[in-house]
């Protein structure tokens, strides 16, 4: 096995495990209450809104031109799409300070890290975690503009950083498998917290409700 294959083979167990992520599983059962999906979007908004500025920075910073055409071409592609989302709930976004600090990570990471380390970041794991939470999400919302057009493109965007790897003149195996490593536990953390947030909100607001009408007191 060489080395992309390897890291292709190491990034699908990832993506693998990261179906069984909290806030994924809650997308794909049919039992999950309207209300509690509403409150996993208010709170994956301030993820959605954070992942602008990882496309920009990353564009922003690269400048090895065997990488940059394919940062420029992502970030045209993923524009306004936090605004799409935005369009799935009627309340402002839901700040938590563990998802911001957790997206914020993406971001200092497009700062910080080499052009193949930036590519599988952004690619591999990102879009590879967005090709399982939006398929998910789609059985959830499936009249959604947001859900289809991501199901549809960011796969191809995964493959984009593959076809990177492959072409680049050297890849840095153990790097590229590191951040591969840092970049899953940090997207996984960062969806299951927006699921653990989601969930307490939807029990408080249920136990208000229920206040209300004289069942709980």
């Amino acid at each position: 096995m060489n080395a992309l294959q390897e890291i292709r083979q190491r990034n699908e167990e990832y993506m693998k495990n990261f179906s069984e992520n909290r806030m994924v599983q809650l997308f794909k059962d049919g039992r999950t209450p309207e209300g509690l999906k509403e409150e996993i979007i208010q709170y994956g908004q301030v993820w959605s809104d954070t992942f602008q500025h990882v496309v920009t920075m990353r564009a922003a910073c690269e400048n090895d031109p065997a990488f940059r055409p394919a940062a420029e071409e992502h970030l045209a592609e993923e524009i306004g799409h936090n605004q799409l989302l935005q369009k799935l709930h009627s309340g402002p976004p839901k700040w938590d300070p563990v998802v911001a600090a957790s997206s914020s990570w993406f971001v200092h990471q497009m700062q910080v890290l080499s052009s193949p380390e930036r590519s599988a970041l952004a690619h591999l794991v990102l879009e590879g975690a967005g090709t399982v939470a939006l398929q998910a999400g789609s059985l959830s919302f499936p009249e959604s503009e947001y859900f289809a057009l991501h199901d549809e493109a960011d796969e191809g965007h995964m493959e984009m950083g593959y076809a990177q790897l492959a072409a680049a003149p050297h890849v840095p195996a153990a790097q590229i498998l590191e951040i591969l490593e840092k970049g899953w536990k940090m997207v996984f953390e960062l969806c299951n917290r927006i699921a653990q947030c989601a969930e307490t909100a939807y029990s408080l607001r249920a136990d208000d409700w229920q206040v209300g009408v004289g069942i709980k007191v």
